[in-house]
């Protein structure tokens, strides 16, 4: 059973659209390279890679904390990024990072 869409706004203190959704499904799952991989870990990745902020250190930070604060508990990659045409009702144009933990999995969307 699918829970509701949730969107985070990553941007809370810039005046922009927020481009990252926080999804909830109940999915069969993919092994990639970042499975069993922490918040943290997840960061280094997403900062440099997707939101192109590797030189805005201070802004990577705030966005870092302010997903904390909105994540509370301990999740783990079990999907890492990448286009997940394979998997079923979601387009090629998505980039995902699955996480999980005991209050079930989640997907963060990034268009």
């Amino acid at each position: 059973m699918n829970q509701p869409e949730t969107e985070i706004d990553l941007f809370p203190l810039m005046n922009q659209k927020p481009t990252f959704k926080l999804d909830f499904f109940n999915r069969n799952l993919y092994q990639s390279d970042m499975k069993g991989k922490d918040l943290d870990s997840v960061f280094e990745f997403l900062i440099p890679t997707i939101l192109k902020c590797e030189n805005d250190k201070e802004y990577a930070k705030k966005m870092k904390e302010y997903l904390h604060e909105k994540m509370k508990g301990n999740w783990c990659v079990v999907v890492g990024s990448k286009f997940c045409s394979t998997v079923n009702h979601i387009s090629s144009s998505y980039l995902y990072i699955w996480m999980k933990n005991d209050k079930g999995i989640l997907a963060f969307k990034i268009k």
